[in-house]
This record gives C-alpha cells, sequence and structure tokens, in this order.
C-alpha cells in the first residue's frame, strides 16, 4: 500500500495545536511519562508481582476483533432498525446536479401536430415534493406490478411513501409561427437498488457490493406550468406522453460501494435516499459489516461550506473496526517492538473500557476536564509477556489537515490508559511508539478512510444499468472533528 502520510506525524505538545514534521514525530524528548493520568502508568511499575497470566484476556481480545456480520444480517438489521447507520452521506443540489448531467446527455426532440418540442438538460430543485404529488406518484408506481415488485418495493411498503425531487425543465416548442422555450414543473421519484449481493449472480457478485442511486423517468410527472398558454401546455403534454411510452429510463445518478481495502470484506449499504427540503440535500444513511460499529449511530453537519457538492459524516467507530479488521486480517502488524520487548497490540473498545472518550480525546496534558482537544480518539492495547509482563492502554488523539485537496491525518495528544501488570513504558520513549511500523499503518488506513471516494459515476451517458462506472475524483474542502463526530466536505473534481 503507498503511504499517503507515512512521514507526516502530528502532536499535541504543551502550547502547539496541531504541529507537523517531515521526518519524525517529536515532543522535546519529552517520554510517555509526562502525557500520562494520575490513575495510569505510574502507578503500575511496582503493580502485581510476577507475570500475570494474561493469555486467555489476550485471545478474547483477538478473537473478537474486527468481526463483521453477513450481508443478510445487515439488511435484516437495516429492515428492523436493529443497526445503526455509522456514515451519512449528504449531496446537495450543485453536487446532484452534476451527476445527473454526468450520466445523460438529455436532449430529445419530439413531433407533435405542427410543432416540434425539445427537452432540454433539467435543474433538479431538492425542495421536495408537494404532498398531494408525492401521494400521485405513489398510487402511480403502485398501478405499475412489474415495477413494484422489483427492488423498489422495499423501501415503498417499509414506509408507504416515496422520496421525490422536482426538476425545472427547459421546454423549446417550435412551429412555423413561433420559437418559445417554457419552463416546466416535473416531479419524479428516486430510490435505490443493492447490487453484487447474490452469489449465484456471479459476474456481479464479483464486481462486490454497491448501492445505486436512480432517478426514475419512467414515473415522472409534469406539476406545474406556470405562465404557460394553454395552447403550448397540451402540445407539451402530448410531447411528455411519447416522451413517457417511447423514451423512458432510469438515470443512474451514482454508486456506493465501501473503501478498497485490505481483503475486501468490508461492505457498505446505502438506506433509501431521503430529500431533506429543509437543507436542500439528498441523505443517505449509510449501514457497514462492522460490529464494532453495529450500534452506532452518526450525526448529521447540514452545514455546506461554499463550493462544496458532498458531506460525509463519519461516527469514529466506524474508523475504529476498518481498523480492527485491518489488524485482524494482517494489513496492519499488530506486533511490534519497543526499547527490544516484543509487544501484541490489539483495539481497545472505547465505549466499554472509556465511555467519556467516545468522539474525543481529553487533554491530560493540560489536566482540564473542560479542555476536550479535536481529536477523535483511538485505543490500544499493547500487550507483554517478556520481560516486562501485563498490558497498557495507549490513547491517541487523530485530527486531519487538507493539503493538496486530500486529507492528511496526524496523531496529538497521547497519553496512557489502563493497564495490568508489572508493565512499564517509561522506558519507551514517545517516539519509538509514534514511529513504529504499527502505528504507520494507523495513520495510512486513516487516511484512507477519510479520503473516501467510492462515489461511482457513469463513464457511458444513457447507461441505464449504471454498470459504466468509474469512482468521482473527490478534493477535500473542510472537515471537523467535534463532540457529534467526524465532518467532512468535498467537491467534484473531474465533473
Amino acid at each position: 500500500m503507498k503511504r499517503s502520510f507515512l512521514a507526516t506525524c502530528a502532536l499535541m505538545g504543551a502550547s502547539a495545536f496541531f504541529l507537523t514534521s517531515a521526518t519524525s514525530c517529536d515532543l522535546d524528548g519529552n517520554d510517555l511519562g509526562k502525557y500520562i493520568g494520575p490513575d495510569t502508568i505510574g502507578g503500575i511499575v511496582n503493580g502485581m508481582a510476577g507475570c500475570p497470566n494474561l493469555e486467555a484476556q489476550y485471545q478474547e481480545a483477538l478473537n473478537s476483533e474486527g468481526e463483521l456480520i453477513s450481508i443478510d444480517q445487515l439488511k435484516q438489521g437495516m429492515a428492523d432498525g436493529t443497526v445503526g447507520f455509522s456514515m451519512a452521506m449528504l449531496l446537495n443540489k450543485s453536487g446532484v446536479n452534476k451527476l445527473f448531467a454526468a450520466a445523460t446527455d438529455f436532449k430529445y426532440e419530439i413531433d407533435v401536430s405542427v410543432a416540434k418540442v425539445i427537452l432540454k438538460l433539467p435543474t433538479i430543485q431538492l425542495d421536495g415534493c408537494p404532498k398531494d404529488q408525492l401521494i400521485k406518484l405513489l398510487e402511480d408506481v403502485q398501478k405499475d406490478s412489474a415495477f413494484y415488485n422489483s427492488y423498489y418495493a422495499d423501501q415503498i411498503r417499509q414506509n408507504n411513501e416515496i422520496s421525490c425531487i422536482t426538476m425545472d425543465l427547459p421546454v423549446q416548442v417550435k412551429s412555423l409561427i413561433s420559437d418559445t422555450t417554457y419552463g416546466v414543473k416535473v416531479a419524479l421519484p428516486i430510490y435505490g437498488k443493492i447490487k453484487g449481493d447474490n452469489p449465484s449472480n456471479a459476474e456481479d457478485y464479483a464486481k462486490g457490493l454497491r448501492t445505486s442511486i436512480f432517478a426514475d423517468l419512467k414515473h415522472a410527472q409534469l406539476i406545474d406550468f406556470a405562465g404557460i398558454p394553454q395552447a403550448a401546455i397540451d402540445i407539451i403534454n402530448l410531447a411528455w406522453q411519447q416522451f413517457v411510452s417511447n423514451q423512458f429510463r432510469n438515470v443512474s445518478l451514482f454508486d456506493i460501494g465501501a473503501w478498497n481495502v485490505g481483503n475486501g470484506d468490508i461492505k457498505l449499504i446505502a438506506g433509501a435516499p431521503i430529500v431533506k427540503s429543509d437543507s436542500k440535500a439528498i441523505q443517505l444513511g449509510v449501514y457497514s459489516n462492522v460490529v464494532y460499529a453495529r450500534n452506532s449511530t452518526t450525526a448529521i453537519d447540514y452545514a455546506f461550506p461554499d463550493n462544496a457538492d458532498v458531506g460525509l459524516n463519519i461516527h469514529p467507530d466506524l474508523i475504529r473496526g476498518l481498523l480492527a479488521r485491518m489488524m485482524k486480517e494482517g494489513h496492519i502488524t499488530s506486533d511490534t517492538k519497543l526499547e527490544n520487548n516484543d509487544f501484541k497490540v490489539t483495539m481497545t473498545n472505547i465505549a466499554k473500557e472509556y465511555p467519556e472518550n467516545i468522539l474525543l480525546t481529553y487533554d491530560w496534558y493540560n489536566q482540564n476536564p473542560q479542555n476536550w482537544g479535536k481529536y477523535f480518539s483511538l485505543a490500544f492495547r499493547l500487550w507483554s509477556n517478556s520481560s516486562i509482563c501485563g498490558y497498557v492502554d495507549l490513547i491517541a488523539g487523530l485530527n486531519a489537515e487538507i493539503t493538496e485537496k486530500k486529507f492528511s491525518i496526524g496523531v496529538g495528544n497521547v497519553h496512557a490508559g489502563k493497564s495490568d501488570g508489572t508493565m512499564s513504558l517509561f522506558a519507551a520513549g514517545i517516539n519509538a511508539i509514534t514511529d513504529s511500523a504499527f502505528f504507520h499503518g494507523i495513520l495510512d488506513y486513516t487516511t484512507v478512510s477519510f479520503n473516501f471516494n467510492e462515489i461511482g459515476v457513469s463513464t457511458k451517458k444513457e447507461d441505464e444499468s449504471g454498470e459504466s462506472l468509474k469512482n468521482a475524483e473527490m478534493g477535500a474542502l473542510k472537515f471537523t472533528i467535534d463532540g457529534n463526530g467526524i465532518s467532512l466536505f468535498l467537491n467534484f473534481v473531474d465533473l
């Protein structure tokens, strides 16, 4: 794996907010002992006599690390509400229209009586649809037995409603005596389709699990002709009927997949798209098969900065689970050597062991209960059965900066946590820990998780199936890490 942030490691010092170095992580020679709490490493040097037998505890931690549930279990949990969405994706008006334009040329010429009607590329609005229009769309879809028995049916049956967007459609009406372009309002459903979840379909399954989001032109309806003469309305209606009968299709807006990391066993499934008219965005709750994040639902930040197209909200438990899985699969080494002592490393369950650190890390250095650094916390348990015995937890806060349109990850606010046995890390300077191969692997995979780019867009216009895909290139614009979790905002670079 090519390391995108190998040489840069950020640490919080006594007065520094966020420091980066091109060579190493240095706190002016200070060791870990300066950054511990009152009940941590300082009290364990004179701890239990001899070497405690922690093998059973270690094996239990190792066996549960990086657990995944099956796709069937995940889908069932989504249906009955027993799993939370640990990621949420938002697309604003700018992002949705870029995707729509990338997926279709949308220019149709239709001959009606003595006129030619030209339907041009519309502009999607995210104001929601009137209640009466939602009812009409639902009734229309329910009359279509073939469609209602398809993949969309579960979403309709679950809530007895559909998600709806509107489009401002330019319609040019050309005749012998006039040539005028009118603006017509169109309402249409959007929905999701899970692909690649059926092992019996070998070709689709091999492409991996993805969620496709479609705009459904077949069931689109004209809803507003404000300011248009009746004669033109009649012609437009006739043209629309021909369009729906002969030209209709779905427009595959985009696909969502999981990070392409490790052995490829981590999966993401997006729930039904929801149009948030108050925030002018399409919202997708994204569910993971990572057990660590099963009960974690992320908060959502709707405040798009200028020029942003996509918002990602990620609960730290999803990143913790991803890292634990990479350790289980061996992509992040779980062995490390400090001061000639060998350690095994496992992920510590933050929610269980350090509930106060679920989202943020406490500023141990300043010993101020009100001072929480803007880092999300990771906790690791370093086990030893060598000359120093037992375990000690290492808690590190991670933050991000933006370099060359990407998120770069740094570590700071490092301190020791719970421990057992006679183990001491005083001899192991902070540099030895953060410069280890293990810690470099943590930074690498966290960087991958922040720079999520598994949004597939069409490479072939008018591809209704959504099979002709490439990953959209996205640029980093803003990040926030606070008591609500992690918010990332990006824009489409190549659309």
